[in-house]
C-alpha cells in the first residue's frame, strides 16, 4: 500500500490489484484466474500494443470490484 501511495504521489502510472479476503497472494481460484487474465492484458497492452482494457485506463474502485467478485462467484 505504501509503494502504491508513493507512486501515485510521484505522478507515476500505477495499478494495484486487491482481492477481498486475500493478503499478499491470491489463494482463491477465481482470484487466481482474474489475476492471470489481468497480467496477460497488462503485458499485451504495454508490450504488444493491444488496446488497453477499461480496468487499466479507468480503474475500478474497491467497492465496484467486490460487487464484481460477488456476482462472478454465484
Amino acid at each position: 500500500m505504501e509503494f502504491y501511495n508513493y507512486a501515485r504521489r510521484a505522478g507515476k502510472f500505477f495499478v494495484m490489484l486487491v482481492y477481498p479476503g486475500e493478503d499478499h497472494g491470491a489463494r482463491e481460484k477465481p482470484n487466481q484466474l482474474d489475476y492471470h487474465r489481468r497480467v496477460l492484458e497488462w503485458f499485451g497492452h504495454f508490450l504488444k500494443d493491444d488496446p488497453a482494457p477499461a480496468w487499466i485506463t479507468q480503474g475500478v474502485t474497491v467497492l465496484e470490484r467486490e460487487k464484481q467478485v460477488t456476482r462472478e462467484s454465484k
